[in-house]
């Protein structure tokens, strides 16, 4: 366990050398991304290696796992992953009817679906179901993305309209 906690630690210390450019690519908490700006401007020697202990902790908090394959061959992905890196990871072509570029996959329902977002609300894109499964506020959180229906086993509720 201490050594786990340790490679935590070191990890959140080079998280914090890194440009801005790689962590945005990195699906870390708006939290996390605070407390990483945070480690910029502290100078002090001891206050960082509090701080460092500090990322630890959110470390372990963090979900590492921005993608997770289901066994019923569904998709649960955070909503603030983008569509193009959602796709280079699960070979998917998940993409916004109308050709947007540059979406995240919450962006994606939204755009799709053109409301506030509830948790359970789905919407068919281009042959695949999401799924919000987790909404806080007027945030979208984690999607499911599910496939067409003769890659799957189960089919979502409805009647194949956005609700």
């Amino acid at each position: 366990m201490k050594r786990e906690l340790l490679a935590l630690q070191k990890l959140g210390e080079r998280l914090t050398r890194e440009g801005p450019k790689v962590i945005a690519r990195m699906p870390l908490s708006d939290e996390m991304l605070a407390a990483l700006d945070e480690a910029k401007r502290i100078k002090s020697h001891n206050a960082l290696r509090r701080h460092y202990r500090r990322l630890c902790k959110l470390l372990r908090q963090e979900e590492l796992e921005a993608i997770q394959h289901q066994a019923d061959g569904s998709y649960l992905a955070l909503a603030r992953m983008k569509v193009v890196d959602f796709n280079r990871q699960t070979g998917l072509n998940l993409h916004h009817p109308r050709g947007e570029k540059g979406l995240t996959v919450g962006g994606l329902l939204i755009n799709v679906l053109g409301r506030t977002v509830h948790k359970g609300d789905q919407v068919a894109v281009n042959g695949y179901w999401m799924e919000a499964v987790e909404v806080s506020g007027l945030r979208v959180v984690r999607v499911r993305i599910i496939p067409p229906a003769g890659d799957r086993q189960e089919t979502p509720k409805g009647n194949g309209e956005a609700r």
